[in-house]
């Protein structure tokens, strides 16, 4: 059976012949593709700007703290024999607060070359599909959001709003950082791996300045930020320092000037005894007033004598007489009123000019009173400020000296340099690398559209895929030499006489006749005892080539000098007819229609002398074909015709779509079926064997049609056709 034969037949599971083949066969595609992904990739590599990397080392060494230094707080040493402190350190190298003060210190938020990156980075093509499709978020529209929330009302004890606001505005520029750092710990390869307490600090920038800039700038913060922390200090405390001075100082200055400028307002003059001038005078007034307020001894003593005189005259005028002393008395006493009101007057006078002066010194010491007690308090004020800097003054240079005294663990070991030469990109290596990935691809491509490709092109998958013997590979016409086609029937003026169906225009040297007298010999050596005597030729669908294959094998069975007779069994297109431009008036239909009389069946066949082939054409086409196909007219019809004639070859309509082929398949001694190259599908394929096999029909084998000559795609047997032809042609 048929299942022997493909048991027999089938190929190795692993053939790599078979996948050159299948790659051969789309050369042009894996060319074509590895052209243009290699030219794509050279041009991408070319525009690309040179990146250079800068690179310095950072040594960690264990903390020793120095014995020599007093301090109030002793902090324990930190063992680093420990190795997760060097992988602490490694993880604080490339953590996001380091890289916000490399940041702010490099002052990179305002580098041309930043801003640039972070304007790319936030309209790149990529992430706006990824944007538009849900798969990534608007970074920039969160950090402007956060940022407007946390700068009104997010305050923690760890950060304030202001620091969290500046590290959402910072967060862009350390991820450009973080995008380009490269962080690895040293290691000495010899016989085995030993570590080494070095740390390898790369960055990759177009700007070989900038990238050392960078590096250099890390590893800096970085020794900064540990020598902080080991002194008891940091960068907060320092500034708050720094900036607590300066405004004392400042606060300082203002007070002085401001005490300069009371004292000058309030004309404030000091004595040698630190007495003001106005105080001076005041007391001066009072103890002026004081004295014009009491007599003196002498001016008491004057009045006591001037009195006693008086007495002593009153008694001696006593004696005179009465009259005399009023007089007396009388004048006495105006004289003494007259003096003492002179002298009450020059007094009164002389007091009211104290008392004014003494009022105009007192008001102007009250004055003088309350800008001393402003000034004082001023005073005051500034000599505990002066005592609040001294403090902080030393405070500061405690810390100072305590920095300077306590050696630093972590320090720079090899500074970066601007480098000259770029690492990348490698545009040679790229190029090779995307012609070797391009070429892959290709070939992977050319084995997954073989994949897919569903048809039959080689006679080989004709006898994998479907298990029956390759009879013949016929190949196009138009894929032959252009000599050749005009000794196959064209001439020079043009005319293509190549598309004609029949073996008698072909030249007999030529691969086409050669590939016809091949199929005739596989057929005459498909049965055992004798050459099958009926022969269905048929395919699975139209258009395959059914009908040229069925009228050129008869010719070329006729040309063995055998009585051949081709019998056009569709009825439903037929063509037969049309090829030898002959009539169809009468035919099989106007046979089966009948009573079979061999007179009558000799009319209806016709003879062409050119082939030397019998032919019976289909007739007027009838309603039901397969009727007329299926009954027992038609195989006593063929029964009559094998008695007659050496071979009948019968033309039929395709299998998988008409019932008519199915029928006469199971009343001939075999059948062929034609199988056009490149368009007919495998799985089509293998139904129509399988309805053939189902009726018990006898398949011959499979005639690979319209093969094309130029392709890779050919079996060995047809190449060999070919290239002998091609030799015979060249010798004459």
């Amino acid at each position: 059976g048929y299942g022997t034969y493909g048991d027999v037949n089938q190929p190795d599971e692993f053939q790599l012949i078979n996948y050159w083949r299948i790659i051969r066969k789309r050369f042009w595609l894996v060319i074509g593709i590895t052209v243009l992904l290699t030219t794509l990739a050279a041009i991408y590599v070319a525009r690309k700007p040179d990146i250079y990397q800068a690179r310095a080392v950072i040594q960690v060494d264990q903390e020793q703290p120095n014995q020599e230094l007093v301090t109030s707080d002793r902090r324990a040493p930190v063992s680093t024999q420990d190795p997760s402190y060097f992988n602490t350190q490694l993880q604080l190298l490339y953590s996001e607060s380091l890289l916000r003060r490399v940041v702010k210190e490099l002052s990179l938020d305002s580098n041309k070359e930043f801003q640039k990156a972070k304007a790319e980075e936030s309209v790149s093509a990529l992430k706006s599909v990824l944007r538009a499709v849900g798969l990534a978020s608007d970074t920039s529209k969160k950090r402007e959001k956060g940022v407007d929330e946390v700068s009104v009302s997010a305050s923690t004890n760890l950060a304030s709003s202001e620091e969290i606001a500046e590290a959402i505005r910072l967060a862009p520029y350390v991820d450009i950082i973080k995008k380009n750092l490269g962080i690895e710990p040293v290691r000495e390869s010899r016989v085995t791996v030993k570590d080494t307490r070095w740390i390898e600090l790369t960055y990759r920038n177009t700007n070989p300045e900038l990238a050392a800039l960078i590096v250099n700038g890390i590893g800096e913060v970085f020794t900064k930020t540990n020598q902080e922390k080991r002194t008891g200090t940091s960068r907060k405390t320092n500034d708050f320092l720094q900036e607590r001075i300066a405004n004392l100082q400042s606060e300082i200055r203002a007070g002085e000037v401001k005490l300069f400028e009371l004292s000058k307002t309030a004309g404030i003059l000091r004595t040698d005894n630190e007495q003001t001038i106005v105080l001076d005078r005041l007391s001066g007034l009072n103890k002026q007033l004081l004295e014009e307020y009491q007599p003196t001894a002498f001016e008491v003593t004057e009045v006591e004598a001037k009195i006693k005189a008086h007495q002593d005259e009153i008694k001696k005028a006593t004696a005179s007489s009465e009259a005399d002393l009023a007089s007396f008395r009388k004048r006495v006493s105006t004289d003494l009123a007259n003096n003492l009101k002179t002298k009450y007057l020059t007094a009164k006078a002389k007091e009211d000019q104290i008392k004014s002066a003494y009022s105009e010194q007192y008001n102007q010491a009250q004055g003088q009173n309350q800008s001393g007690v402003m000034i004082g308090l001023l005073k005051q004020d500034i000599e505990t400020k002066k005592g609040f800097l001294e403090d902080l003054t030393k405070q500061q240079k405690g810390n100072d000296i305590q920095a300077v005294g306590t050696d630093n663990n972590i320090n720079v070991a090899e500074i970066a340099i601007p480098p000259d030469m770029p690492i990348a990109p490698s545009r040679v290596t790229t190029v090779l690398a995307a012609l070797f990935l391009s070429t892959l691809f290709g070939m992977g491509l050319a084995l997954f559209l073989e994949y897919l490709d569903d048809t039959i092109r080689t006679t080989e998958e004709i006898e994998n895929f479907l298990g029956l013997p390759a009879l013949a590979a016929i190949p196009r016409i138009d894929s032959l030499p252009k000599r050749r086609l005009l000794l196959v029937g064209g001439n020079e003026d043009g005319q293509d006489a190549s598309k004609s169906e029949l073996l008698i225009h072909m030249d007999s040297r030529s691969s086409l006749a050669e590939a016809y007298r091949q199929l005739r010999t596989s057929i005459l050596l498909s049965t055992a005892g004798h050459a099958p005597k009926s022969l269905l030729v048929t395919s699975s669908l139209p258009s395959e080539g059914k009908t040229t294959t069925a009228i050129n094998t008869a010719i070329s069975l006729a040309q063995t000098g055998a009585k051949v007779l081709i019998i056009d069994a569709d009825m439903r297109r037929p063509r037969i007819h049309s090829v030898f431009n002959i009539s169809n008036a009468d035919g099989l239909s106007t046979l089966l229609s009948n009573e079979l009389i061999d007179r009558d069946i000799a009319e209806v066949i016709e003879f062409d002398e050119a082939s030397n082939l019998n032919i019976l054409t289909s007739g007027p086409v009838p309603p039901n074909p397969a009727e007329l196909i299926g009954s027992e007219q038609m195989t006593n019809l063929l029964s009559i015709l094998q008695e007659h004639f050496t071979h009948v070859v019968v033309d039929s309509p395709p299998i998988a779509s008409f019932t008519d082929g199915v029928l006469v398949a199971s009343m001939v001694d075999g059948v062929i079926l034609v199988v056009n190259a490149g368009r007919s599908s495998r799985q089509v394929i293998r139904r129509s064997r399988q309805l053939l096999q189902d009726i018990g029909a006898k398949i011959l084998g499979v005639v690979l049609n319209n093969v094309n000559l130029k392709s890779q795609d050919n079996n060995y047997y047809y190449q060999s056709y070919y290239h002998r032809d091609s030799y015979n042609y060249d010798d004459e």
